[in-house]
């Protein structure tokens, strides 16, 4: 039976694989998808709170960019399932801020506080959902890239790439203490037993830090990002940001969906 550190582990090697599927969302080009993504989260955040009828046609761009992929959006869903307790954690006590009745439904009074509950509630599911799907049709690797391309801070693309590229190798590393336990029958879980285990991870992962950071700086690193890009710009990636970006600013600043229940 797999157990989660190798679920986890597997679907990190899933994601260097998907990425490189035919669908038309990956021939993209990952500054386009980025930029595109950039400017979705902006205008989607920059919607009141209040206005939760006005976030319902940003769940257009996730959606899309899903079916784009060819990625069921069912299953993108669920993978945003973890950040939900976060979510509510944060827009717990609104209900209990804020009381004033904003509208009445079947004489069941509706305080401002549940709408905004609710509205960090879907920018927080839809903002997940489009990182998801960029990151599964880009490749973490080629994301670093574009944000290299468009400014972003040398020193974190660094941190993003190296967290990314040596997490499998955590993993692989208690993967095999999980598997060395489990060989020798050691089914005891007190507190003296996983802070072994730990110190044991951490350890390893000191010295091959070590060894990999020497190894680099042998082959000339000099703490700038450093990733061959190979996907050249192309008129179909214009299309797809003015698009897009013409799209965004219509569903923010008309509101379609007033526009319609009027």
């Amino acid at each position: 039976m797999e157990s989660k550190l190798e679920s986890t582990y597997r679907k990190i090697k899933q994601l260097e694989i998907q990425h490189r599927s035919d669908s038309l969302l990956n021939t993209i080009n990952p500054v386009a998808k980025l930029i595109t993504t950039f400017v979705y989260l902006i205008l989607m955040l920059s919607v009141s709170v209040y206005q939760l009828s006005a976030l319902l046609p940003f769940a257009v761009y996730p959606i899309l960019l899903a079916a784009f992929a060819h990625v069921s959006y069912r299953r993108i869903c669920v993978y945003t399932l973890p950040i939900l307790p976060f979510v509510l954690l944060i827009a717990i006590f609104n209900p209990f801020l804020d009381r004033e009745t904003a509208f009445t439904f079947l004489d069941i009074e509706i305080s401002r506080g549940w709408i905004t509950f609710v509205s960090i509630l879907v920018r927080a599911m839809l903002a997940v959902q489009c990182v998801i799907i960029i990151i599964r049709s880009t490749g973490m690797i080629q994301l670093v890239y574009a944000m290299h391309t468009i400014g972003i801070p040398t020193i974190l693309t660094n941190q993003i790439l190296f967290v990314y590229r040596y997490l499998s190798l955590i993993l692989e590393d208690a993967i095999s203490i999980q598997r060395a336990r489990q060989s020798r029958n050691c089914n005891e879980k007190s507190f003296i037993v996983w802070s072994t285990i730990v110190g044991q991870l951490f350890i390893r992962s000191m010295n091959r830090s070590t060894s990999i950071y020497n190894a680099m700086l042998s082959r000339g690193f000099n703490y700038t990002t450093s990733i061959k890009h190979g996907d050249l710009w192309q008129t179909k990636d214009s299309y797809f940001i003015i698009i897009w970006i013409s799209f965004f600013l219509f569903i923010r600043f008309l509101n379609p969906t007033e526009l319609f229940l009027h």
